[in-house]
């Protein structure tokens, strides 16, 4: 079975809905949908859509119909700079089908997995801002008379977050939506469960008929917990375990898994995940507000070119070899859609299966499968996924342009993870004496036995230090402890048995709060000069450190 799309002849029963299109190729098919990167060309210009479309074996029913247009109407109502876009919706007897917005970029989930906790934390409490202004606007949504719909998302999560090469945020995927006033044959059946486990709240869990805005907001919530915990929130959990812990109340503490967290973080996450639907923010809009006014607390606020810099710096290679890869099959023999719609299947190289939640796609990933896999298929099979908020969970490293098993690395080609999340977020990270970077730092080395010094330093704050063999990933969740001010009146003295400093603190060396000093002889002064702790070491021509005494 081949790998590739054959070009098919075309047909005369193409559906009216398809003329001026191009299909391309197939990019997956969900529960009741086929997916296709197609050309729009009318008046010589080309623009790639995805054409989303109700399956043939489905066109006969009259639920999944109407399932279809639900989604296809509500989702064409949406514009909004986070919404991903729906062009047209066309409901012809052959073929019902949505022309969407082609997004070009990769989901949170998939950046998150690739760049190895090198998204800085400012940045990600950015995109969970984006995300929320998207949700508001769909939630305040209302008829043409001006009556509240009330609609809710159901699967806000890292899978259906879009970030595009631009910066830009999008929000994906609003097939499992509920809208109030749904007709009664169009409504969640009973028993049948909706969303992903690990966004969902207890209501959304019990099948709450009166589910509203704010389960939406429990899953933002969780977005920003693991923002700040470097890890899913549910993690060394299981499903049962985690039903217990939904409806028990009983949510994994935000402090134990950051501990250097900040009180007002610590509320604003606790607020968003509370177990009660009204003890969380009544409105994304809420949240979002509490977010942006306390930005300033992890670096200030964050413009969108920032975003831009960060995807080009970790993903300027995949995007070039998309594009490339996009122009390759363009230039290929047109394909008709009428005739792609009778194929068995399109992507013959990966076994898909609609997942038990929101029909999103698997993919198995067998090793067998990975060897024989086509590269295209999987770039272009992932971008449209994307763009449409299919679940589809794979690698990025896919993306290569030789086909054929993987060669083990070498011990010296092997790649370790050091990183630090410091608190205070002013503290500064240093490697070997020397400043590291912002905080939090992430850096990756070489695997080996080496060891390198991390250091944390802060006025007002003692210094923490620690080695680090970089023969596995490490990371470091720093708590620096506050130092007290000596007072005017009774400066600290050295410990005893130490030696005292030959000369005066200067303002340059004083902890933060302290007084500064008198410049005056030091036999004139009424005790010993504070010791000159920051650092808490000196260093010869050689690198050495030796920690003074005074300081220990």
């Amino acid at each position: 079975m081949g790998s590739s799309l054959q070009p098919a002849a075309p047909s005369p029963e193409l559906p009216f809905s398809a003329e001026g299109y191009r299909p391309l190729f197939e990019l997956g098919r969900g529960g009741m949908a086929r997916v296709y990167l197609a050309e729009r060309v009318a008046n010589g210009l080309r623009k790639l859509v995805v054409l989303k479309i109700l399956d043939p074996a489905l066109v006969t029913s009259p639920e999944m119909r109407s399932a279809f247009h639900r989604e296809a109407v509500l989702c064409a109502r949406l514009n909004h700079p986070n919404i991903v876009q729906v062009f047209e919706v066309h409901d012809e007897t052959t073929a019902p089908m949505m022309v969407m917005e082609y997004v070009e970029g990769i989901t949170l989930s998939q950046l998150l997995s690739r760049s190895d906790g090198r998204l800085p934390i400012r940045l990600h409490v950015h995109i969970i801002i984006q995300a929320l202004a998207g949700l508001h606007y769909f939630h305040e949504l209302r008829t043409d008379d001006g009556e509240a719909e009330a609609p809710v998302h159901r699967d806000v999560s890292p899978q259906n977050i879009m970030l595009m090469h631009e910066g830009a945020v999008k929000v994906l995927d609003f097939g499992i939506a509920k809208v109030q006033g749904v007709a009664p044959e169009d409504a969640t059946k009973a028993g049948v469960i909706k969303g992903k486990l690990s966004y969902m709240p207890a209501e959304q869990l019990s099948g709450d008929e009166d589910i509203d805005r704010r389960a939406d907001v429990f899953a933002a919530g969780v977005m920003l917990w693991e923002c700040f915990a470097r890890r899913r929130m549910w993690q060394g959990y299981s499903q049962n375990e985690t039903v217990a812990a939904l409806v028990s109340g009983k949510l994994p503490s935000i402090r134990e898994a950051a501990p250097w967290i900040s009180s007002t973080w610590e509320q604003i996450i606790t607020r968003a995940v509370a177990a009660k639907r009204e003890d969380r923010y009544p409105t994304a809009l809420d949240l979002q507000v509490d977010l942006e006014n306390n930005l300033a607390e992890l670096g200030g606020v964050v413009q969108q070119r920032e975003l831009a810099t960060f995807m080009k710096t970790e993903f300027a290679d995949m995007r070039a070899e998309r594009r490339r890869l996009v122009e390759s099959e363009a230039r290929k023999a047109p394909v008709a859609l009428a005739a792609v719609l009778q194929q068995k299947t399109a992507v013959s190289a990966l076994s898909m299966t609609p997942s038990a939640q929101s029909g999103s796609l698997q993919v198995m990933e067998g090793e067998a499968r990975r060897r024989r896999r086509a590269p295209w298929v999987v770039a272009l099979g992932l971008a449209g996924a994307i763009a449409l908020g299919i679940g589809i969970e794979t690698r990025l490293d896919a993306f290569t342009a030789t086909p054929g098993p993987s060669q083990p690395k070498t011990e010296a080609e092997r790649l370790v993870t050091l990183s630090v999340a410091a608190w205070p977020v002013e503290a500064k990270v240093l490697l070997n004496g020397e400043p590291a970077g912002a905080n939090p730092w992430s850096q990756r080395f070489p695997v080996s036995e080496r060891k390198v010094r991390v250091e944390v330093t802060s006025p007002g704050h003692r210094p923490f230090a620690q080695d680090v063999t970089l023969n596995a990933d490490a990371s470091l969740s720093v708590q620096l402890e506050a130092q007290p001010a000596p007072s005017v009146e009774s400066p600290a003295s050295p410990p005893a048995g130490a030696a005292s400093s030959s000369k005066p603190t200067t303002s340059k060396g004083k902890r933060a709060g302290a007084p500064t000093p008198v410049e005056k002889p030091l036999a004139a002064a009424p005790a010993a000069p504070k010791p000159n702790c920051t650092p808490p070491y000196t260093l010869d021509t050689e690198g050495v450190k030796t920690f003074k005494p005074e300081c220990l």
